[in-house]
């Protein structure tokens, strides 16, 4: 089966979150059943203190993957038509301006 965009973004979120999981050790552990589900819009402190202290899980949410394989899509898009994108195409803070 051949990897489309979509999949192959997944599958860096995946390898991404595995390489830092690996390293992370929570305060405690007694929250290792909870799952936060990233969502884009509706993050909490107190999921934030469950994955940081308590090790609870992350997700992201099919909708979060598809904004991000959207975004990803236009910069490519953007910056192959030659338009100017911050940080793309174009320098970052002080270098804004410059190639």
């Amino acid at each position: 089966m051949p990897h489309t965009k979509y999949t192959r973004m997944v599958l860096a979120v995946f390898v991404a979150g595995t390489a830092c999981a690996a390293d992370f050790h929570p305060i405690k552990t007694d929250a290792e059943s909870t799952v936060v589900t990233l969502t884009g819009h509706d993050l909490t402190i107190e999921q934030v203190v469950a994955v940081a202290r308590h090790g609870a899980h992350v997700r992201y949410s099919p909708e979060a993957i598809e904004r991000a394989v959207a975004g990803n899509e236009l910069r490519a898009e953007a910056a192959a038509e030659n338009v100017s994108v911050y940080g793309v195409n174009r320098g970052a803070g002080a270098q804004r301006e410059m190639q």
